[in-house]
């Protein structure tokens, strides 16, 4: 499929709403229902920030049933489309990839992130604009939270520990070795441990869950 001119994506990864098998850390501490009544929380407010950016296409990709209500109610806003591959990483690159087959440029995040909002992915969109190849948004923990491409990198999904703190230094390294330029946005911080959980304090408006 040819790609639409100036053209960006959003694309959402998200888990099926399921109690035990979302927010598997903060579960062991709070228990696996109100786990889940956060994940959900934290899956409806990162969808209305996505919605608030203009001009953009929007996809959800997901494991899981499609026709879950929680996945149902994003349409006709947002197209969605399982998951690919063995471990994040495949699963990551197989998405972008094919986002890159109709956008120009695809933005992809996941739902741990109450803090990305509209503005944030508005600076991506931006970056990318800018000429840079890649655009990160970093995690405070050393990973990120937001990577947006305008083409696909070669080896950049390979031989990463995921949810290790050496992911974002390991991508930009490679990113220099090829010479591509890339930006990073300013860190934010993911929720996705019980120590986390103090920062929904700060939000605005508050994460009821």
């Amino acid at each position: 499929m040819e790609k639409k001119v100036n053209s960006n994506c959003i694309q959402v990864f998200a888990r099926a709403p399921v109690a035990g098998q979302v927010k598997t850390r903060i579960a062991a501490r709070i228990g696996p229902e109100p786990a889940l009544s956060l994940y959900q929380a934290m899956f409806h407010r990162t969808i209305e920030q996505v919605n608030q950016v203009p001009l953009s296409h929007r996809e959800l990709w997901i494991t899981g049933n499609p026709d879950d209500p929680m996945f149902a109610a994003v349409k006709p806003e947002f197209r969605i489309f399982t998951q690919q591959g063995k471990d994040l990483g495949e699963r990551m690159r197989f998405a972008l990839q094919q986002g890159l087959t109709r956008y120009t440029m695809v933005i992809l995040i996941g739902t741990d992130c109450p803090t990305l909002d509209a503005l944030y992915l508005e600076s991506a969109i931006e970056a990318l604009n800018a000429g840079n190849k890649v655009v990160f948004g970093p995690a405070e923990d050393g990973g990120y939270v937001l990577l947006g491409l305008t083409v696909m990198v070669p080896g950049l999904f390979e031989a990463l520990h995921w949810g290790t703190d050496t992911v974002l230094q390991i991508s930009q390294t490679r990113l220099k070795d090829l010479s591509l330029p890339f930006k990073l946005l300013k860190p934010l911080r993911d929720i996705d441990r019980p120590e986390d959980l103090p920062g929904l304090a700060t939000l605005s408006p508050p994460l009821v869950y």
